[in-house]
C-alpha cells in the first residue's frame, strides 16, 4: 500500500498546475543535496581525468616525434664501420631504418610521405629550408605551404627593395638612362616624369 502511494504522490507533484519548473527544482534540490554533490564531484573527477589523458597524449606525441627525428638522424648519419664489414653495416642500416620508419605501425603511404618530406626539405634553398624545418611540418602539404608562403614573402620584399632603390636613383637624377634600359620599372617611372613635364609646359 505504501509502495503504491509513492508513485501517485510523485505523479501528483509533477502534474500539479501550480508547480513551475523553478519551484520543482528547488524542491528536488532540497530533498537531494547529497545526490547533487555526488553528480558534481563525479563530473569534476571525469573532467580532471580527461585533462590528464589529453596531457598524456600530447606528451606521448611529442616524445614519439622527438624519437622519430633522432632515429632519422641516426639512420642518415650512420657511417660505415670498417671493422664490422659490409654485411654488418647493412644489418645496422636496416635496423636504424626500421626504427625511423616503423613499418609495423605506419602504412606504405605514410612511409613514402616521410621519405618525400625529408628529401623535399633537403633540396629547398638554405634560407627557406632552415625556416620551414623550424616550423616542424608534419606532412608534405604543410611543408609545401610553408615554403610557398615564405617564397612569396621574399619575392615581395625583393620587389619593394628594388622599387625603392630605383626610386632613389631616379629622384637623384644619376644613372637614369642606364637604369631605364635595364629595369622596366625605371622606364615606367621615366615615362611618368616626362608626362608630368609636358603637362607643366602646356
Amino acid at each position: 500500500m505504501c509502495i503504491d502511494d509513492q508513485p501517485k504522490s510523485e505523479e501528483n507533484l509533477l502534474s500539479s498546475e501550480k508547480m513551475d519548473l523553478k519551484s520543482m527544482v528547488s524542491i528536488l534540490d532540497g530533498k537531494m543535496p547529497a545526490l547533487n554533490n555526488k553528480i558534481i564531484m563525479s563530473l569534476s573527477s571525469q573532467h580532471e581525468q580527461n585533462r590528464n589523458v589529453s596531457r598524456e597524449q600530447i606528451t606521448t606525441l611529442q616524445r614519439e616525434k622527438t624519437n622519430s627525428e633522432a632515429f632519422r638522424q641516426n639512420f642518415r648519419g650512420f657511417s660505415y664501420p670498417e671493422k664490422a664489414g659490409p654485411r654488418e653495416a647493412v644489418n645496422q642500416l636496416q635496423e636504424l631504418c626500421l626504427q625511423w620508419l616503423k613499418p609495423e605501425i605506419h602504412t606504405k603511404d605514410q612511409i613514402l610521405e616521410l621519405l618525400v618530406l625529408e628529401q623535399f626539405l633537403t633540396i629547398l634553398p638554405s634560407e627557406i629550408r632552415i625556416w620551414v624545418k623550424s616550423q616542424h611540418p608534419e606532412n608534405i602539404e604543410e611543408a609545401v605551404t610553408l615554403a610557398e608562403d615564405l617564397t612569396q614573402m621574399l619575392e615581395e620584399e625583393a620587389l619593394i627593395s628594388q622599387d625603392s632603390f630605383l626610386q632613389e636613383k631616379v629622384d637623384d637624377g644619376t644613372e637614369k638612362a642606364r637604369l631605364s634600359s635595364v629595369f622596366p620599372v625605371a622606364r615606367f617611372q621615366g615615362k611618368k616624369e616626362k608626362g608630368k613635364g609636358k603637362k607643366i609646359g602646356n
